[in-house]
């Protein structure tokens, strides 16, 4: 069994896709029974409260700096052209960003359930395509229950401490093995992808490491 390790955030988009293409692969190549793949936290925003959340638009709407905002005009730019291309619905506009500890734990029980990318993508279509605010225990409820997760682990997220300090270690380690860019994506021991990822290069990838 070959572990994969997927460093990112939920609020991500190049995480979404990133998310999408390995899942297709992995389905394409038939390699599901052969890898495990593990959620790595890599929270962009853990400084604001939980309950606190603001759409891109109004993020964009702040920026002042002239290279901050050319920056995320590009990102926007890449990101309409990747949706398009992969056939993802893309509503950045209406993206509701926040503190995703919360959903980073719930990916933590996915993992254990060993339907990681399930919920990953479930999380990502929400997020990039739904408009949904997953600062709200409502929403995170939701992708639970539809995700089938265990009740009893669920609870322990959004109504405990469970995997709080895996995620708090992860985030330690992010300086360390996704320092550039998420996602990053290791492939055992042997091969990293990070930032924008293409089928061809995880079907490589995959092909490499389960040789």
């Amino acid at each position: 069994m070959m572990t994969i390790d997927f460093w990112g955030d939920i609020t991500c988009p190049f995480c979404y896709i990133g998310e999408v293409l390995l899942k297709r692969e992995l389905e394409a190549g038939g390699y599901e029974d052969q890898v495990e793949v593990r959620w790595r936290s890599c929270l962009l925003a853990p400084e604001l409260p939980l309950n606190t959340s603001f759409t891109w638009l109004e993020r964009m709407e702040k920026v002042e700096d002239p290279e901050e905002l050319q920056h995320f005009q590009k990102s926007r730019s890449v990101l309409n052209h990747l949706a398009e291309k992969y056939g993802l619905e893309n509503n950045l506009e209406s993206a509701w960003s926040h503190n995703s500890q919360r959903a980073a734990r719930l990916l933590k029980v996915a993992t254990k359930e060993g339907r990681m990318l399930e919920v990953a993508t479930l999380f990502g279509r929400g997020y990039f395509s739904e408009g949904r605010d997953f600062s709200k225990l409502e929403e995170l409820k939701r992708v639970a229950i539809e995700a089938n997760l265990p009740a009893e682990a669920v609870a322990g997220v959004l109504e405990g401490d469970l995997y709080l300090s895996e995620v708090k270690e992860d985030q330690v380690l992010a300086a360390q093995y996704a320092y550039n860019f998420v996602p990053t994506i290791y492939f055992g021991d042997d091969v990293m992808l990070e930032g924008v990822v293409t089928p061809e290069q995880i079907r490589e990838a995959l092909q490499k490491t389960l040789k």
